[in-house]
């Protein structure tokens, strides 16, 4: 209940001219106190969740508010309802920053900015702002000289009764508020004395006409506010987030992305919403080899793409590999073992193109399966939502599609948090590994989206057996073997270090043959 008043009071009463600093100084009012001078304790939650009923009796309108404010840690959320539209906003006290979600589209402003406060509003800080204190909100307490009137009943319940005054000089608004609590005696479903009823009347000076021109005299406003639910309590946390998928342009990011290194290895799970359907695949990545593979298993898929793929290659389970340093592609039956080759393709998602239009460059790892995240201006943290119980961070942004500049992808990528560990490869324990990621293409009914759960990530380079093509050479006139001798201690040279050096030995080979390290296998000492 603390952020309901002002809620009211000046950003759907005032108009956008009477910023949040007001100066508001208690008036006079003939209200007589209750004759007992004894005031009920009033006693409200640091954090709740309140529904509210918005009636402007004056303009014959209603509208519905859910408003969630947590005071413990700072933040606050408002969903209002009309006949015309939705609308969302959530506050970053710490940075002064409002964002309103309407339709899907955000727009970010800053709550110190004139007529840009929204409906809670904030206590300026030395390292940012606050959400207002409950005193300040509900302009409830001696300082605006409220009076205690006596019982009363509201929509059949009975409450205590409270009146108070406040007069704004400098705009010459004066406003009596009515607040009616159920009585101790009535049992609500929290247990607790809560909010039933706000009235509201005053006087106003008149705003100004669709043209921008202000209107002379005064106006008299009548609100009542009923509060059909108030929860005290903790509040969920995404609750205070942005929604999935929405970029706030203008946004300060709060948090830096991680780091990925060039080389990794995963599994994963792609969800594909609109075909209904659950594809597997397996990836390798090593950009300092220029070598990049992905598996997929496409069989009884009704997803285009993998459909294509099964018809153009009479198998369902394949590993393509590209090999940057020759420019092709393999595509390996994984089962049989046949092999296609052929240029790696222009509009393969892990390359490139270079502005002639005709040749590819190996994309980064960032680039690659988080979009643009890491060189656009419009990524922001967006805070934590759970992924598989894990209370990942999210990064979030939008860039225009490669294939339809007209046509902009949003693109979202959730991160273990710091505090957790990820245990990988040879049982090494890692933090802040990717845990998912989720793009959307388009809009409307041609929009398509899809989600990747990530398992298994690897931080770190594949093995060489990850990119062999020996089944694409298997033909005796394909091969040529050779044997050379080095003269050494085997112990030595080689018994402690033999991966490493075969690694060596493999890149010399077909440096000095001017041909692919793919190509060179089944080395052994």
């Amino acid at each position: 209940m603390r952020a309901t008043v002002l809620l009211v009071l000046l950003s759907l009463l005032f108009e956008a001219t009477l910023a949040r600093h007001v100066d508001w100084v208690p008036c006079p009012h003939s209200v007589s106190p209750s004759p007992t001078g004894k005031k009920p304790v009033i006693t409200l939650a640091p954090q709740f969740q309140i529904n509210i009923e918005c009636n402007i009796l004056q303009k014959n309108t209603s509208f519905d508010i859910i408003e969630y404010v947590d005071e413990i840690n700072n933040k606050a959320a408002v969903f209002t309802t009309s006949s015309y539209h939705s609308v969302s906003q959530f506050y970053n006290y710490e940075k002064y920053e409002i964002f309103t979600v309407i339709n899907g589209t955000c727009t970010t402003k800053d709550m110190r900015a004139n007529g840009s406060y929204g409906f809670i509003g904030y206590t300026p800080g030395k390292s940012g702002g606050h959400v207002m204190s409950v005193k300040d909100l509900l302009m409830f307490g001696e300082e605006y000289n409220d009076t205690y009137v006596g019982p009363a009943t509201v929509r059949g319940i009975p409450v205590d009764h409270w009146t108070t005054c406040v007069h704004a000089p400098a705009f010459n608004i004066t406003v009596t508020m009515d607040y009616y609590f159920n009585r101790p005696e009535y049992k609500t479903s929290s247990g607790d004395v809560v909010p039933v009823r706000l009235a509201i009347n005053g006087t106003s000076p008149n705003t100004r006409d669709p043209s921008g021109k202000l209107q002379p005299g005064s106006h008299e406003f009548r609100h009542n506010y009923e509060f059909i639910y108030y929860k005290p309590g903790a509040v969920d946390p995404t609750i205070f987030q942005t929604p999935k998928g929405v970029v706030c342009p203008g946004r300060i990011n709060i948090k830096s992305l991680p780091n990925i290194t060039d080389q990794f290895t995963l599994d994963g799970e792609t969800v594909h919403q609109s075909s209904k359907s659950v594809d597997m695949i397996k990836e390798f990545y090593d950009f300092s080899a220029k070598m990049f593979r992905f598996d997929r298993k496409l069989k009884h898929s009704t997803r285009r793409w993998n459909r294509n793929m099964t018809a153009k290659y009479g198998a369902a389970n394949l590993k393509f590999i590209h090999d940057y340093n020759a420019g092709l592609e393999y595509v390996i039956d994984k089962e049989k073992g046949n092999c296609t080759i052929h240029p790696i393709p222009l509009l393969a998602w892990d390359g490139e193109q270079m502005p002639d239009h005709h040749h590819l460059r190996m994309k980064h790892s960032y680039e690659m399966w988080e979009g643009q995240m890491f060189n656009n201006l419009n990524t922001s943290y967006e805070g934590q939502r759970m992924i598989r119980d894990i209370p990942a961070d999210v990064w979030v942004t939008s860039f225009p599609s490669r294939w339809n500049k007209s046509h902009y992808v949003t693109s979202e990528v959730y991160f273990t948090p710091a505090n957790w560990t990820y245990t990988v490869e040879n049982n090494e324990n890692e933090t802040i590994v990717p845990v998912a990621t989720w793009m959307k293409f388009g809009s409307g009914n041609k929009s398509y989206e899809f989600f990747m759960n990530i398992f298994e990530f690897y931080n770190g380079h594949p093995d060489e057996d990850s990119f062999d093509i020996s089944s694409c050479y298997d033909q005796p006139k394909q091969k040529q073997g050779m044997v050379f001798r080095v003269v050494g201690n085997y112990l030595d040279l080689v018994y402690e270090k033999k991966r490493p050096l075969l690694k060596a030995v493999k890149n010399a080979i077909a440096k000095t043959a001017n041909i692919s390290s793919i190509r060179v296998h089944d080395i052994f000492f």
